[in-house]
């Protein structure tokens, strides 16, 4: 019984790093994007400069969705065949369950960072367009959004890591909780790769103004 709750307890800590990791990753493509804009107000640019560093900004967390999505498949593939011999004569008594509820907050942190990131580059383009939304102090504003969506990437890495302090001292093994695993992977899989297309598509969007000054 100790392996089966080592293989459900590890593969949602698993999905807490993985997930962090976008996090994490999102927080240094905030910080990232931030250095840029100094460099322009110092040396100049415009939306040329601007593409350019959104695209190599959100290459970060698309690597880091690129990580989670193969460490999650992998964690599929090593723990459904090597939890099935366990599974025999297991229990479905226990609070195994509750794993659920510390999954779905590892599965979508790295999501809600990159939208406060995607959110953050949208309120900028859109206060310094000519009609754009109007705001008493550019750069005031535009710095509150960076700083909102580094504060929240960060916030997910702290919660990502509690997830996974709390998953690895699970102490009642059963087969809920080995479903509930077996889930989250295939869902942490699923999410990894929604971000992936979703990043792949966004960083394509500011290279193509960046290198040919329009959309291909």
């Amino acid at each position: 019984m100790t392996t089966q709750r080592n293989y459900a307890s590890a593969s949602i800590a698993v999905i807490a790093a993985a997930h962090g990791g976008i996090a994490l990753a999102t927080f240094f493509a905030v910080r990232t994007f931030g250095h840029t804009l100094s460099d322009i107000a110092i040396y100049g640019g415009g939306i040329g400069a601007i593409s350019h560093g959104v695209w190599q900004a959100s290459r970060l967390p698309l690597s880091a969705a690129w990580i989670a999505a193969i460490a999650s498949l992998a964690a599929l593939l090593f723990v459904v065949p090597a939890a099935m011999g366990e599974l025999r004569g297991a229990s479905d008594a226990g609070r195994s369950a509750s794993l659920l509820w510390i999954a779905v907050p590892a599965l979508f942190g790295g999501a809600v960072s990159i939208f406060m990131f995607q959110q953050a580059i949208e309120f900028m383009l859109d206060v310094i367009t000519p009609g754009g939304t109007r705001v008493p102090s550019i750069p005031t504003a535009i710095a509150g959004k960076l700083l909102l969506a580094a504060l929240m990437s960060a916030l997910w890495v702290v919660v990502a890591l509690c997830i996974a302090a709390v998953a690895l001292r699970r102490r009642a093994p059963s087969r809920i909780a080995f479903r509930t695993a077996a889930v989250a992977l295939v869902a942490s899989v699923a999410v990894s790769a929604m971000m992936i297309v979703e990043l792949r598509d966004y960083s394509g969007r500011f290279r193509d103004i960046a290198l040919y000054g329009r959309f291909r």
